[in-house]
């Protein structure tokens, strides 16, 4: 649905702004990772409240369920309760004399391919950067190796065709039933929103030209939170059901939760650390904040969201948290004790009690898992990475958090 209602849009914003106050083998290597930490903005604090609540009563008059639909009320409704372990869990994080597991449940990548959940190694023509299945597209979409295209592939991942993308920001739903991403062509960008099953079930919303523009997240079959990327800093924004863009008042986006309607964002920022907050969808007004955390994705069925320290940085992070998306509170908690630091790169929900992640300390590399009750185990065997010069196991971009 592209669709221009630039008066409309211009007055939402002014309203919004005026009442809210103011690989060698494998191509993700150690420099992209530490490239790509996540940027801290500008000094900058987003007071929020009734303020905020009464700019968005002018931008969205109803609430937005996690379908995409509208609704006539501005609640959504509460996430199902989690199965808390009656004490924080807290777990020493180590690579070594661990439990070996059952393999991930979700895809990942090797310097031979792609290893599937009960298929195993698939050999690839290229080092995709992501891979879902969609017979709406032939039998899988994959990010290709510079993230500047998605490739349509066939079961049997021979090229059926291809589509521009941004370079950054490609999403899909937990249930792997919708992608979007963001296609720049023809001097203009096209935020795509797709359905993996049918092939006409297709949204898309025309942005500006520039800055970039990158997908955050999906909230439902017709409503995408999206970031665009400047010089002066990162714009946050959501697509809307009725074919409109609204610029959201945070810094960052980086989590989005369709189940119940939740984002998570960072609402403020100092020299080395910030403020971050789940915020309802709905209405936009956080539903807790932290600054003792910076978070991340949300667990598939939303009981959860994904945290680290609010002033890490670097490679990967040393600690990984699981905090209640309801409330905040801390649940299970896994950290690099003493001088064995031991980097976590790309943890992905695996499922809704488990984070998958490639796990470094020294030259050794292998794959954990971390449960929610605070259980620690090898899902792959480690290798040497100073034999491969690039990092031999890696979760998708889109299913990667933190």
């Amino acid at each position: 649905m592209n669709t221009h209602h630039d008066e409309l849009e211009q007055m939402l914003g002014r309203d919004l702004h005026q009442q809210v106050d103011g690989m060698s083998t494998v191509p993700f290597g150690f420099s992209e990772v530490q490239g790509r930490a996540h940027r801290i903005r500008r000094n900058r604090r987003i007071t929020a409240g009734i303020a905020l609540a009464a700019a968005v009563a002018v931008i969205v008059p109803v609430g937005l369920t996690v379908g995409g639909t509208l609704q006539s009320k501005d609640e959504i409704q509460p996430a199902p309760s989690p199965s808390v372990p009656a004490e924080v869990s807290r777990t020493t994080l180590t690579v070594n004399g661990l439990p070996h597991g059952h393999a991930p449940e979700i895809e990942y990548f090797t310097v031979d391919g792609v290893v599937l959940p009960g298929e195993g190694t698939q050999q690839l023509p290229e080092s995709y950067q992501a891979l879902v299945p969609s017979s709406a597209a032939g039998g899988w979409i994959a990010l290709g190796p510079n993230r500047e295209e998605v490739i349509y592939l066939s079961e049997d991942f021979e090229r059926l065709g291809s589509s521009p993308a941004s370079g950054y920001g490609f999403a899909t739903t937990p249930e792997r039933d919708y992608v979007s991403w963001v296609v720049p062509e023809n001097g203009v960008q096209t935020l795509e929103l797709r359905s993996t099953t049918d092939p006409d079930k297709t949204t898309s919303w025309e942005l500006p030209s520039s800055p970039p523009a990158g997908v955050v997240g999906i909230l439902g079959p017709d409503s995408v939170v999206y970031e665009t990327q400047s010089r002066s800093g990162t714009t946050v924004g959501l697509a809307t059901p009725e074919g409109l863009t609204i610029e959201l008042p945070y810094l960052n986006a980086l989590g989005v939760d369709p189940v119940n309607g939740l984002i998570s964002v960072q609402t403020s920022s100092t020299d080395n650390t910030g403020c971050f907050a789940v915020i309802k969808a709905a209405t936009l007004a956080p539903a807790w904040e932290t600054c003792d955390y910076k978070l991340g994705s949300f667990s598939p069925d939303g009981a959860y969201v994904m945290a680290t320290a609010a002033d890490s940085d670097g490679l990967g992070p040393t600690m990984v948290s699981m905090l209640d998306s309801r409330t905040g509170d801390l649940v299970a908690e896994f950290a690099s004790a003493g001088r064995k630091q031991v980097t976590l790169i790309r943890p992905a929900w695996e499922s809704g009690s488990t984070i998958i992640a490639t796990a470094i300390e020294g030259t050794t590399t292998t794959m954990v898992r971390m449960w929610v009750d605070g259980a620690l185990e090898e899902v792959a065997d480690p290798v040497d990475a100073s034999e491969y010069g690039d990092v031999p196991y890696y979760v998708g971009d889109n299913r990667a958090s933190l």
